[in-house]
């Protein structure tokens, strides 16, 4: 019988970055823990790839993009490194969108209830449900009807809410990305 034995291999990993950060960092762990590319935010990529280190040939590891900060980052994410492999991260700058960064597990609703001439309102009491998005550690909801208005809003469910948050104002809550969309930092 002849042994065949298998040379461990670095693992590339390339960036198609689509989106407008300035700066893509890579935070990674194995099953044990072990920190890959060391402590938050990881280490940051230069050009567009990422190398993995030759002992985690094969191995199944976790790993988080991110621009630096803990608010624009990716979910986690899981990769077996066995070939060399590309990651896109999309742009997201979908226009009408409300954004919440560091959502709390019971943010399930965005209740948008009067601007400064009480004429708007997204729906009943508890208001528009937030999706999760798929790439981005985030959760989202459609409130094109009110991107160039200012308004008073309410995240909340399962029994808890924010106080009462409006955008308009020096002192708002939230920030609007020019004519696309409002972002809102817990």
């Amino acid at each position: 019988t002849v042994n065949v034995v298998e040379e461990e291999k670095e693992i590339v990993m390339t960036i198609d970055k689509q989106n407008n950060w300035k700066n893509v960092y890579i935070y990674a762990w194995d099953y044990a823990g072990a920190k890959i590319f060391g402590e938050w935010p990881g280490t940051l990529v230069e050009g567009n790839t990422v190398t993995f280190p030759k002992e985690y040939y094969k191995a199944e590891v976790n790993y988080i993009l991110n621009d630096g900060t803990s608010l624009l980052k990716t979910v986690d994410l899981k990769a077996t490194l066995s070939d060399n492999f590309s990651v896109v991260l999309p742009a997201d700058n979908t226009p009408g969108r409300f954004i919440v960064y560091n959502c709390p597990d019971w943010g399930k609703y965005l209740y948008i209830y009067n601007n400064k001439d009480n004429t708007i309102s997204l729906g009943s009491w508890g208001g528009a449900s937030l999706s999760t998005h798929d790439v981005y550690a985030y959760k989202y909801c459609d409130i094109s009807a009110f991107i160039d208005k200012d308004f008073n809003f309410i995240l909340n469910g399962d029994g808890h809410k924010t106080k009462d948050l409006w955008t308009y104002g020096n002192d708002g809550w939230v920030k609007k990305d020019g004519c696309h969309y409002y972002t809102y930092i817990i």
